[in-house]
């Protein structure tokens, strides 16, 4: 959504609307809009720009030569998308990683779809898997991929399926029959189970009936140690 169609839209009628200097595009809105809440809010185009800032500095009588300050800054100060040329390697320190679960935080929700596509490509064609292990990832989720990016789920997946990752759907609450079946077939292009949770759980909203025969309930922490020592010889 472009930000004369935001100034355009009836939730912003009557709102006090400002562009950041550090405007710039982003998948929904653009990053550096601003505008007063008024009875009507946009979910979709809140926390667009988490992790943007801004620094304001009194220079005084001092002249400065816009061009040449910005020369330099694109010289000398890392920005963009392609800054890093490699993901981060996996780590076999478990106290790291346990301690930046630690700090995650869920919240929000709804949106559908999400950047399914983009967590696979990044993690299975991009990120360094050894040679000579066996491996296995869960992908937990609750909604579908962009349509658009289908090119890039075929490739995260076909990817996988040539390295011997084990792509594991964990779908969780409020996903659709589409979800349910695009996790099942993950699973079966990469030899994998398909886990779903049920309404058994008391977590989150709730949970689509598969389509199943029928199946027995236990603890998602038990099944998922079982599924790991499904794979070790």
């Amino acid at each position: 959504m472009k930000g004369k169609q935001l100034c355009d839209n009836a939730a912003f009628k009557d709102s006090c609307i400002r562009i950041m200097p550090d405007v710039h595009p982003a998948k929904v809105g653009p990053v550096g809009f601003t505008a007063t809440v008024n009875d009507r809010i946009l979910p979709a185009i809140v926390g667009v720009d988490i992790g943007c800032g801004m620094t304001i500095t009194k220079l005084g009588d001092k002249r400065v030569d816009n061009m040449m300050l910005d020369k330099v800054i694109r010289e000398n100060v890392p920005a963009g998308p392609a800054i890093r040329d490699k993901c981060h390697r996996f780590t076999a320190d478990t106290d790291t990683v346990q301690d930046q679960f630690g700090q995650e935080q869920a919240n929000g929700g709804g949106d559908m779809p999400e950047a399914v596509a983009e967590v696979l490509y990044e993690t299975m064609v991009q990120a360094g898997w050894k040679d000579g292990y066996r491996k296995v990832a869960f992908l937990i989720f609750d909604a579908p991929p962009h349509e658009e990016k289908a090119d890039m789920v075929a490739e995260a997946v076909e990817a996988a399926a040539e390295k011997g990752i084990h792509i594991i759907p964990v779908v969780a609450s409020n996903a659709d029959r589409g979800t349910e079946l695009f996790g099942r077939a993950v699973a079966i292009s990469t030899n994998a189970d398909y886990i779903f949770l049920t309404d058994d759980s008391g977590v989150g909203e709730s949970h689509l009936e598969p389509i199943v025969g029928n199946y027995q309930v236990e603890l998602l922490h038990d099944l998922i140690v079982r599924e790991i020592r499904s794979y070790i010889p």
